[in-house]
């Protein structure tokens, strides 16, 4: 057993190694991971600015949209009641 033992050392050695490189790299990529997460934050934040403002130009301008369509539509019957009388009184 104690043979086994001195045989497999350099093996372990080696997975040893491997593990702590493996973890170097682990924790490079943590490092990483939380500066890009960071930005993202930030960028999500004001992501969610630029939204809440469109959503208010949105509202404000379906109200506006709300105000005239009933005029267009009011002027489209008028329009469509014309003759050519009433043209022609127009342009006299």
């Amino acid at each position: 057993m104690q043979i086994d033992l001195a045989e497999l050392q350099p093996q372990l050695i080696a997975k040893k190694k491997k593990a702590q490189e493996e973890f170097r790299v682990l924790t490079i990529n943590k490092k990483e991971a939380a500066k890009v997460e960071k930005v993202t934050s930030k960028e999500a934040a004001i992501c969610g600015e630029q939204e809440k403002a469109a959503l208010e130009l949105a509202a404000y301008c379906q109200g506006e949209l709300d105000k005239v369509l009933p005029i267009l539509a009011e002027a489209k019957r008028a329009l469509s009641k014309l003759t050519s009388n009433d043209i022609t009184l127009v342009k006299s």
